[in-house]
């Protein structure tokens, strides 16, 4: 019998071919959409969540208010961890790990010695593999970060520097402010692509404290801030609040004063606290368009099959007659849905297969192969496997299995099965949904387009920014002159931080005053204020005295925020122990991105030679090259290299322009818009489909009707008109009822950023225009063939 099944099954498959093929395209094109945006939501939710003890491993964070502001201490001091691992039972262990904000060079002991830069570079404790289920290849566990100057590499970085041979027992300096050698104790697996733990190359933590640099990282004893994540793992996880209070604890018998409170993050939440808000909106707003497409493409092949019930009305008399129930012929018609969404299924993971490189690298991130083995990714596909099959096979099951026999015979079933309302219902639905991806497509891009054109306060072009190590330490000064000299550099300055790439922070309060403030702050030079063309606001009163020791700039919000009175040059606020008189203040600015508002700021202004001495001679600085607009690129570009390889030729050349750096910082939304709006053509298409499959079936239907009307002399527009009204209304009536959601989502969406748009009303326009527009085609393409048909083919029989 389920043989029997299968053949009918495929015969009526093959007996349609253009609504088979209608129906194929678009559940194909939906099923794809949505295995590939299950892919990369299921990726960024499941980080960390390969780790054996994953459930009972948490980041302890530290949280202390200031006014309205919460700030998030991710990072603590060296003793921590041993403490918490002492005083409370709860902790079974803790582990240590510090990153590496910027790249280290590294030198293989090879017959080239050729020099690497390494991004990916950190130092952990010696438990690293037995307390996360890291895969070590060679080398054992317990003992390749146990000792100083051990060293572990990823299985990409040792071949990278060795080649096939085993690197284990081989010499590596690292250069920092000394050069440091080090000793290959073991190769790691490659991390996966979904770790908030990412290293190429591992030191030993032992190794800090014998390291000049990072020496001073583990002096502390005091149980607070600092630069180590901390992870503890849990005798059980009900416990976690339990250990926050004992972190608490100790904190106050480190500082009685201190007020921050502490908490533990469980393992799975980390990534979310990681990522820009940008991308994780698109996390949750993705799945929404994944289902919103699957209902389209399921709706369409309800529609369809429905539509064609009539056709089959004879063959279900027969069968119940024959003595078939209801029962079976709905089992029949399930299976009919079961494997066209199974063929629909496979081209759909074989479209995924072939566009995924490119759906990943308009996303930017990586996904290793392994991951599509991952249990629950193949949970995930059988479930919208089975939701497919259930869906779509449900509706047509239970029409065409519940007709009378003798009314079947009449070819009834389709006025008795309420078919023809449903199937108005899913043609509403689906371009309820192109309309409200429509609309909120063109609010994306509005806003997107007003964050790049929005005046930030400051010039960002024609600037390009340099990053300088202290490896240049002993000619700074006679690096920024010889940059100087070049003929198109008009100005040149000196910051300790890198615009848009972060700041310092400061606690501030007012002279008699004990309430603090928190206060972004950057080190600058003298010419920092004009090389960005920032306007002032209250200008020195001498321009010289701003660069004097224990004096510095702040922006307007400062004044409001600090309850400064409205000129508060003169006025004295303390930075740590120290206190500052404020010599100017600047008009705000936009110093990071538009999703957060401007907050006080203040400059610690040097003059020209003190900052090339005091800070590119001692510290990792950015240099700002404004050049002039008439200047070749890449002519100046190879200058600028040039002269830095003549001053510095262990750290590779690597720039960045000011505005390149500004739109870094919505790459994630430009990106995933991009994709929202592939997904809207999508939609489109698959709506498309389906209004061309239901206008081929009513012109079926009605093919006696429009015979008969042209013998009448109707002419081809009144045919088209007459089969395109119904739709159109449905069309309107999509619109209609699109438009309020749509508005509603995307106010949402723009809440996200505190400088946005207001909704533009022509995106309503547009979207209506557009679903009407494609309508109107769609239904002129069948319309127009049925009109100019021959009617004496469709009257000479029946």
């Amino acid at each position: 019998m389920i043989r029997n099944y299968f053949k009918i099954a495929w015969r009526n498959l093959w007996r349609n071919k253009l609504n088979s093929f209608i129906n194929l395209v678009g559940l194909s094109l939906g099923l794809a959409a949505c295995i590939l945006i299950m892919m990369y939501v299921s990726h960024e939710k499941n980080y960390d969540q390969f780790h054996e003890d994953a459930h009972r491993i948490f980041s302890i964070v530290g949280k202390f208010k200031m006014r309205d502001d919460e700030i998030r201490m991710t990072r603590l001091s060296a003793s921590v961890s041993s403490q918490l691992k002492e005083n409370d039972p709860n902790v079974e262990d803790a582990f240590r790990y510090y990153e590496y904000h910027q790249s280290i060079n590294v030198t293989p002991n090879t017959a080239n010695n050729k020099v690497f830069s390494e991004n990916r570079f950190a130092a952990a404790d010696a438990n690293l593999f037995s307390f996360f289920s890291f895969e070590l290849l060679k080398g054992s566990a317990s003992d390749v970060l146990k000792d100083p100057f051990s060293i572990v590499l990823s299985q990409d970085v040792s071949e990278k520097y060795f080649g096939k041979a085993n690197p284990v027992g081989k010499q590596i300096k690292i250069k920092q402010d000394s050069t440091y050698n080090f000793t290959v104790t073991g190769v790691m697996k490659d991390f996966p692509t979904n770790s908030s733990i990412k290293a190429d190359v591992i030191i030993s933590m032992s190794s800090l404290s014998l390291m000049k640099e990072t020496r001073p990282l583990l002096v502390s004893d005091r149980f607070q801030g600092g630069s180590f994540a901390t992870y503890l793992k849990l005798n059980a996880i009900n416990k976690a609040t339990t250990v926050a209070n004992t972190a608490k604890r100790l904190d106050r018998l480190s500082n009685k004063e201190s007020t921050s409170s502490y908490t533990l993050e469980s393992l799975a939440s980390i990534h979310a606290h990681k990522i820009d808000t940008g991308r994780f909106n698109y996390l949750n707003i993705f799945p929404l368009v994944a289902f919103l497409i699957l209902i389209l493409a399921l709706t369409n092949y309800i529609s369809l099959t429905t539509a064609r019930a009539g056709t089959r009305a004879k063959e279900v008399g027969i069968r119940k007659i024959s003595g078939a129930n209801r029962n079976s012929l709905a089992v029949q018609f399930y299976l009919e849905s079961g494997i066209f969404v199974c063929i629909s299924f496979l081209i759909g993971i074989l479209i995924s297969i072939i566009v995924k490189d490119h759906f990943l690298e308009l996303l930017n991130i990586e996904i290793s192969n392994t991951f599509f083995f991952n249990g629950s990714f193949i949970v995930t596909l059988i479930s919208l496997l089975v939701f497919a099959v259930f869906f779509s096979g449900i509706y047509p099951a239970i029409v065409l299995s519940s007709s009378n026999p003798i009314k079947s015979f009449k070819n009834k079933l389709e006025k008795n099965t309420g078919s023809a309302t449903v199937r108005k219902v899913f043609t509403t639905l689906q371009f309820t949904i192109a309309v409200l991806l429509i609309i909120s497509g063109i609010v994306m891009g509005t806003q997107l387009d007003f964050i790049h054109n929005k005046d930030t306060g400051l010039q960002r072009s024609n600037i390009i920014m340099i990053p300088v190590e202290t490896s240049i330490i002993n000619n700074a000064a006679a690096f920024r002159n010889e940059i100087k000299k070049i003929s198109e550099v008009e100005q040149t300055t000196v910051s300790m931080n890198k615009m848009y790439g972060g700041y310092g922070v400061y606690f501030t309060s007012k002279e008699n005053s004990s309430e603090n403030y928190t206060v972004s702050v950057f080190n600058v030079d003298e010419h920092f204020i004009k090389t960005l063309a920032v306007s002032w606001y209250l200008e020195p009163e001498e321009r010289t005295t701003f660069s004097e020791d224990k004096k510095i700039i702040i922006n307007q919000k400062t004044i409001s925020d600090l309850g400064l009175k409205s000129d508060p040059r003169g006025t004295k606020i303390s930075f740590g122990n120290q206190f500052y008189e404020i010599a100017g203040v600047v008009k705000d600015f936009n110093y990071t991105s538009l999703e957060t508002p401007i907050k006080p700021l203040a400059f610690f202004v040097s003059s020209e030679i003190d900052a090339s001495k005091n800070m590119m001679g001692l510290f990792s600085t950015c240099l700002y090259i404004k050049y002039n607009s008439k200047a070749k690129l890449s002519t100046l570009l190879t200058k600028i290299e040039n002269t830095y390889t003549n001053f510095d030729k262990t750290t590779p050349f690597s720039y960045q322009f000011m505005d390149d750096a500004f739109d870094a910082l919505y790459k994630a939304e430009e990106r995933l818009s991009f994709i929202f709006y592939i997904f809207i053509v999508l939609a489109l298409v698959i709506a498309s489909l389906g209004l061309l499959g239901l206008v081929t079936f009513a012109s079926e239907q009605r093919i006696k009707e429009i015979g008969i009307r042209k013998v009448l002399g109707a002419s081809v527009s009144e045919i088209l008109v007459l089969l395109s009204n119904d739709f159109m209304v449905l069309v309107l009536l999509a619109i209609v009822i699109a438009s309020p959601l749509a508005w509603y989502l995307a106010d949402n969406w723009l809440n996200y950023f505190a400088y946005r748009i207001n909704i533009p009303w022509w995106s309503f326009a547009i979207a209506g225009g557009v679903a009407i527009v494609l309508s109107i085609v769609t239904l002129s393409f069948q319309g127009i063939k049925a009109a100019i048909a021959n009617p004496i083919d469709s009257l000479k029989t029946e």
